[in-house]
């Protein structure tokens, strides 16, 4: 009755946002080799999901272009000045721009532009899950909207429209859009995957209204044991998608 008196859409149940199959299905692709001028080498960005270095909660560093991950460091004793310096190795590597890096502000990451400054970044893009995302009518917050956009790049079932194909002659129009098979997501090797993959089972979403929503960080946490920092950097990696 109150749904109808006051026109409030009722809370969805939960259902999962990655199906582990999808995972299953991208992780079995290899990787073609492309040349240093190839356009997906200039989407690279990094990740960092910062942790307080205590118990089993880590510090996560991930590399992603628009075809997959292409190299993680966690550990859960790297503190600021580590995880700065990581960074470092990692831009230097695989030629990241500076704006093209996200971190945690909040908690120990109010203190983290500090650390990057001693090695020149000073233009990273200080990330807070809770913020406003780019499309407010659909997601109650940034991390549900990336998260979002991470399924739907995992989703093998989701399709991705191309360019219509040129028109013959004869064609009276212009074709419309026409919808092909998702591009595979390519994950580099390393233990990091295993640990990927169980922090995905549980994560769920709902609607709140009309508003799609994650699962609270905390109560992810607290079916893991330990904080997704795995998973969570993978995530905010989609904001720049």
């Amino acid at each position: 009755m109150g749904s109808h008196i006051d026109a409030r859409i009722p809370d969805v149940d939960a259902e999962q946002l990655i199906d582990p199959r999808w995972l299953d299905d991208h992780s079995s692709q290899q990787r073609p080799q492309v040349p240093p001028t190839h356009s997906v080498n200039f989407t690279r960005r990094i990740a960092c999901d910062l942790a307080e270095g205590v118990g089993r909660d880590s510090t996560c560093i991930l590399v992603a272009d628009d075809w997959g991950v292409l190299e993680v460091e966690v550990a859960n004793n790297m503190g600021l000045p580590e995880a700065a310096a990581a960074i470092h190795r990692l831009v230097t590597r695989w030629n990241v721009p500076h704006d093209k890096i996200t971190f945690d502000k909040l908690g120990i990451g109010r203190n983290f532009p500090n650390h990057l400054a001693r090695y020149g970044i000073t233009t990273a893009i200080p990330y807070a899950g809770e913020g406003r995302p780019q499309d407010p009518n659909s997601y109650v917050n940034l991390r549900t909207e990336a998260g979002w956009k991470l399924r739907n790049r995992l989703d093998t079932t989701h399709p991705v429209y191309a360019p219509p194909a040129p028109s013959p002659a004869s064609c009276c129009g212009p074709c419309p859009l026409r919808s092909m098979p998702q591009r595979p997501f390519y994950f580099c090797s390393g233990e990091y995957y295993v640990r990927l993959v169980d922090e995905l089972r549980p994560l769920t979403y709902g609607l709140v209204g009309r508003k799609t929503k994650l699962m609270p960080k905390d109560a992810w946490a607290t079916i893991l044991g330990h904080s997704p920092d795995v998973a969570d950097a993978l995530i905010q990696s989609m904001i720049l998608a």
